[in-house]
């Protein structure tokens, strides 16, 4: 077991913290690998947390430098950390964490609509996933708290359905 090698090193918590946190267990239940998207997640935390914006190329470079040999970083695990805008000039990133978000349905979609009037589902399903339940499906709460209108590409853009 990891937190026997490293017990002198570090106390036993905060090792099964990082391992469950940051890593998956393997099928025989006492090792685990690391999940190359929660590193990746943590470090472009790390990085965007302390800046307002951040240029999108430069952000890419530096975040892949940061992260642990061996782990390509991709747009796609930013999803939930941070918000990007590919049509600025230059192309910016944000930090915009899914868990600094309130826990009720109501001001979370007021502070998601706030950030970013207008929202893909895929871009937006990180941000609510966690309010759904069985008797409280995604589309559910996206009926009661969204509008959709087609962009001009045809895809679903959605926005808020009560003024904010």
């Amino acid at each position: 077991d990891c937190s026997e090698l490293l017990v002198d090193l570090l106390p036993r918590v905060i090792v099964q913290h990082c391992l469950t946190s940051y890593g998956k267990r393997n099928d025989d239940g006492v090792t685990y690998w690391l999940d190359e998207e929660s590193v990746s997640q943590f470090y472009a935390e790390y990085l965007l947390r302390r800046v307002a914006k951040f240029n999108y190329t430069e952000f890419m470079e530096v975040w892949q430098q940061t992260v642990p040999l061996g782990i390509t970083v991709t747009s796609e695990m930013l999803k939930g950390v941070a918000l990007t805008d590919l049509s600025a000039r230059p192309p910016v990133v944000w930090h915009f964490p899914s868990h600094s978000l309130p826990h009720e349905v109501g001001p979370r979609f007021n502070a998601i609509f706030k950030e970013r009037p207008k929202w893909t589902l895929g871009a937006l399903r990180p941000y609510i996933q966690d309010l759904t339940s069985p008797k409280q499906p995604l589309e559910a709460l996206l009926l009661k708290h969204t509008r959709s209108t087609p962009d001009a590409t045809g895809e679903k853009l959605y926005n808020s359905r009560h003024p904010l």
